[in-house]
C-alpha cells in the first residue's frame, strides 16, 4: 500500500501553528514577525514528516511554467560553459521553462538550491560538476541531499553514480583515443601526447584523456617512445627532436590551448606546423576554427548536452522518463594539421 504523502495541514498540526505560518515560514515570506523557535518547529516538523511542497499543483493553480535551477561550478566566462548555456535554454524556451542561476556553494552545509526548493522556487536543478579536482567539493554529498530532499536532478560532467538522480556525461576517454586511431589510419607510427600542465593533471578530464591516449596506442601495438610524453616546457625541444629527425611525425593534445601553444611556438622559430609535424586536439573552442592552418580537433557537442540536460530532467519531472545516465560521443572536425603519411 501506498504511504500517504505529508501535507501543509500535517505539519501544522505536528508543529503545533496554523497552515499560514507554515506557509509563511516554508516560503520565507517578509514583514513577519515569527519567532525563531516557531520556525525551528516547523523545519522539524517538516524533516519529521517528510514533508515535500506540491510546487506542480501551485503552479497549476497560477498558471505558470516550471523553473529549473543551475548551479554550475564552471566559470561562467567559460565558452564551454556558454554553449552548454545556449542548450539549456534552447530547450527552455520551447517548453516553456524559466531557468534561476542559483548559487555554487561548494560547502553542502549550505547549499542555497534546497531552500530554493523547498520555498518553491525551483521545480529540479542542473548541476554542473566541476573539471578540476576540488578536495573541498564533495559530489557524493551533494547528491545525498538531492535525493534526501526528492529534488529531481541532473548532473553534468559527474564523478558519481548515484541511484536516483539523472547524469550527462562527457566522453573524455575516448577523445585521445579517437585522435590515436585517426592518425593510425593516416600512417602514422610515431605519435607523441602533449600532456597537461601540472595545474590540471589531476582533473577528471586529464586523467580519462591521458589514459585514453595510452590505451589508443596499446590497442594499435604502437609503442610510447621515450620522450613522447611531454609537457607545454617541453615543447622547444620536442620541435628541435623533428627537425633532426628523431621526433614524433604526429602530436596529440590534450586540449586545443595546448596546440595553440605547439604552433605559436613553431612559427616563433620560423617553422610552419603543416611542413613539419601533424597535430590534433582532444577538444576544440570556436575559435579554433580562425587558426591557420585550421586545428583538426574532436569536438564534445556541447550545445546538445545543456539541451539534452534540460529535456531529460523535465522528462524526470513529469515521469515520462526514469533517471538515466547518457554518455555524449565527440566528433571529429577535419582541419588541416593532420596530413597521411604514405
Amino acid at each position: 500500500m501506498k504511504e500517504k504523502r505529508a501535507t501543509i495541514k500535517d505539519v501544522a498540526a505536528q508543529a503545533g501553528v496554523s497552515i499560514a505560518v507554515v506557509s509563511y515560514v516554508l516560503n520565507d515570506v517578509p514583514n513577519q514577525t515569527i519567532p525563531a523557535s516557531t520556525k525551528q518547529r516547523v523545519f522539524d516538523a517538516v524533516t519529521a514528516l517528510d514533508y515535500t511542497p506540491n510546487h506542480t499543483a501551485r503552479r497549476l493553480r497560477k498558471q505558470v511554467g516550471l523553473t529549473f535551477g543551475l548551479v554550475s561550478f564552471w566559470g561562467i566566462v567559460d565558452p564551454s560553459f556558454t554553449r552548454i548555456l545556449d542548450g539549456i535554454s534552447k530547450t527552455a524556451q520551447e517548453n516553456d521553462l524559466s531557468i534561476l542561476f542559483l548559487k555554487s556553494d561548494i560547502d553542502v552545509t549550505n547549499a542555497k538550491y534546497i531552500n530554493a526548493y523547498k520555498n518553491g522556487q525551483i521545480d529540479g536543478i542542473i548541476v554542473l560538476s566541476p573539471h578540476e579536482s576540488n578536495s573541498e567539493f564533495i559530489e557524493q554529498k551533494h547528491l545525498e541531499l538531492i535525493v534526501q530532499n526528492k529534488l529531481p536532478a541532473v548532473i553534468i560532467n559527474g564523478s558519481t553514480n548515484m541511484e536516483g538522480v539523472s547524469y550527462i556525461n562527457l566522453d573524455y576517454y575516448h577523445s585521445t583515443y579517437q585522435c590515436v586511431a585517426y592518425l593510425h589510419a593516416h600512417g602514422h607510427k610515431k605519435i607523441a601526447y602533449l600532456l597537461p600542465d601540472s595545474s590540471e593533471a589531476n582533473d577528471k578530464n586529464a586523467i580519462k584523456r591521458n589514459l585514453g591516449f595510452l590505451d589508443a596506442m596499446a590497442s594499435v601495438h604502437l609503442p610510447v617512445r621515450e620522450g613522447y610524453l611531454f609537457h607545454s616546457d617541453q615543447i622547444e625541444s620536442v620541435i628541435q627532436s623533428i627537425l633532426n629527425g628523431n621526433g614524433p611525425t604526429a602530436i596529440v593534445c590534450n586540449k586545443s590551448s595546448y596546440a595553440c601553444e605547439f604552433m605559436k611556438t613553431v612559427l616563433e622559430m620560423g617553422y610552419n606546423t603543416a611542413d613539419l609535424v601533424s597535430i590534433i586536439a582532444a577538444n576544440s573552442e570556436p575559435s579554433d576554427k580562425f587558426l591557420f592552418p585550421n586545428l583538426t580537433a574532436l569536438e564534445i557537442p556541447l550545445e546538445d548536452v545543456g539541451q539534452n540536460a534540460a529535456q531529460l530532467l523535465l522528462d524526470n519531472y513529469e515521469k515520462r522518463k526514469t533517471p538515466a545516465t547518457l554518455l555524449f560521443p565527440n566528433t571529429l572536425f577535419l582541419g588541416q594539421t593532420v596530413k597521411e603519411l604514405l
